[in-house]
């Protein structure tokens, strides 16, 4: 949806960059947000497609933005913004409510409880990798991307796995709002998706509240908010903030991982030869694919690089030009398993940076370390890459062959 320019925003700082199309004909998806970032000729600029709304360009000005929860407000998560307030438990919540609403997904997602899933992720690889070993091939995203943390997901909040598609379904039409749309196919608009999924979670609570068991649902809606039980639409709120960050960040990541390591047979020795290097290979390749472009909304009227900013303005704040500005990291679109990354904005910063961004790690470590003891050598099929954007981007398929 393309809104008329605001009275307050200069012509100069109007751009028709796409933040959920980036690239142009032939143009790698994030060397799109590069040249992007090079031609910007201020901090801020403003673009009228998706209802309207400013792009940070600069690298420090992104990072401070996503820690800045004094001036910004995290309410009304994602572009376009929703038509209404949603309420999706931390995500949508400021600090210091944010806390109370934080607190039981850190449980959730707290060091032992990571640790202790470390075997049942190994098993479910290693079993799946084996089944596609004959074949030669698989499309990796559909055979493999989405299978492995969906199937981390369901287990930790014990949902039928019979479900599975019609919530990655949900996810998806979340976060890519430009192709909204449900595993059949038919196009619906966020807010309709918030409430099937509220509907399909309102069962599922009320049983874990009167028989709690150790999934991640029963203690989430179990917990306390500031000394009472929260109430049935904050549980809610809860749950969906669980369900949207669960279900399609690590898919997505895989997908352009395994892109790289396809196309780029060196690196794949260097991780086969000297195993050692495999954390910090995985940080450069988390620096060196960033997937989100999360938002902000002023809380009131300011000034931010000299710009005018009035309140209720949103923000779009692309982790790509934090972690591919050449100014942070030389040459940015190359990876260097040698290189020093330390620092990046994959996973956000500030109050809502990612929680699950340990378990991502570990299961991204494991498909790394068993898919090169079985499948070292693989390369791409003669393939056309289509990346879907949205604020989350992922590829549509991929290809892959091996001996």
């Amino acid at each position: 949806m393309t809104m008329p320019v605001p009275d307050h925003v200069h012509p100069s700082l109007v751009t028709k960059f796409d933040i959920f199309q980036p690239s142009r004909p032939d143009e790698e998806y994030f060397a799109a947000w590069v040249r992007f970032q090079k031609e910007a000729k201020s901090q801020l600029l403003w673009s009228p497609l998706h209802g309207g709304h400013w792009i940070a360009t600069d690298a420090e000005l992104v990072m401070k933005l996503y820690e800045d929860s004094d001036t910004m407000s995290s309410r009304r998560p994602g572009i376009p913004v929703f038509d209404r307030d949603i309420d999706m438990g931390a995500l949508s919540r400021d600090p210091p409510e944010h806390k109370a609403f934080r607190k039981p997904l850190n449980f959730s997602l707290s060091p032992a409880r990571i640790r202790s899933m470390e075997q049942f992720i190994r098993a479910a690889v290693r079993e799946l990798i084996d089944h596609l070993i004959a074949k030669g091939s698989c499309e990796f995203i559909s055979e493999f991307a989405d299978v492995i943390p969906l199937n981390v997901f369901i287990s930790m909040v014990d949902l039928p796995k019979s479900d599975l598609d019609m919530l990655a379904g949900w996810a998806r039409a979340i976060t890519h709002p430009t192709a909204a749309a449900t595993s059949d196919g038919p196009a619906i608009s966020r807010e309709q998706v918030m409430d099937a999924l509220g509907n399909y979670l309102r069962p599922y609570i009320a049983q874990r509240r009167l028989q709690p068991g150790s999934d991640a649902i029963s203690e989430v809606v179990n917990s306390l908010v500031d000394g009472r039980p929260m109430t049935d639409a904050e549980a809610i709120g809860a749950c969906t903030h669980l369900m949207i960050a669960g279900l399609d960040t690590v898919a997505s990541f895989l997908g352009f991982m395994m892109m790289f390591l396809a196309e780029s047979p060196s690196h794949r020795q260097e991780l086969v030869s000297n195993p050692a290097i495999m954390s910090g290979a995985i940080q450069e390749m988390i620096r060196r694919f960033p997937l989100t472009v999360n938002s902000r909304i002023a809380r009131d009227e300011q000034i931010i690089s000299g710009i005018r900013i009035k309140q209720g303005d949103v923000i779009a704040l692309p982790t790509m030009l934090y972690n591919l500005d050449e100014r942070k990291f030389p040459d940015p679109l190359s990876i260097n398993f040698a290189r020093k990354v330390n620092s990046q904005c994959t996973f956000g910063n500030g109050a809502h940076r990612c929680a699950g961004a340990s378990l991502a790690r570990l299961e991204i470590e494991i498909v790394l370390q068993e898919w090169l003891a079985r499948i070292p050598n693989f390369r791409l099929a003669p393939q056309k890459l289509d990346v879907v954007g949205g604020i989350v981007a992922s590829l549509r398929e991929l290809h892959l062959i091996w001996q």
